[in-house]
């Protein structure tokens, strides 16, 4: 457990990591049903970077973090962030 006396009570760090793989078919002109399929694989990898924390002596926890996800298909990083209220 972290504190900051009166501003900040870290009680948790964790990380979750995952990975997501589909495989997808679709036709590229809807409305013209003898277009042809188009086949596509969609992945993404990544890790949830999350500490619970109780801010200003708050009874209930605040889950806050930062989520990276990698997308092979593009090349190419994104990141969110995370926020969570538990009662």
């Amino acid at each position: 457990d972290w504190v900051i006396p009166s501003l900040l009570y870290i009680t948790r760090f964790h990380v979750n990591l995952f990975a997501d793989h589909a495989n997808v078919s679709y036709r590229e002109n809807v409305s013209d049903p003898a277009s042809g399929l188009v086949d596509q694989r969609l992945q993404s990898f990544g890790a949830d970077f999350v500490s619970r924390l109780h801010p200003f002596s708050f009874f209930a926890p605040f889950d806050v973090g930062l989520r990276t996800i990698y997308l092979p298909g593009e090349d190419e990083f994104e990141f969110r962030l995370l926020f969570s209220f538990q009662i």
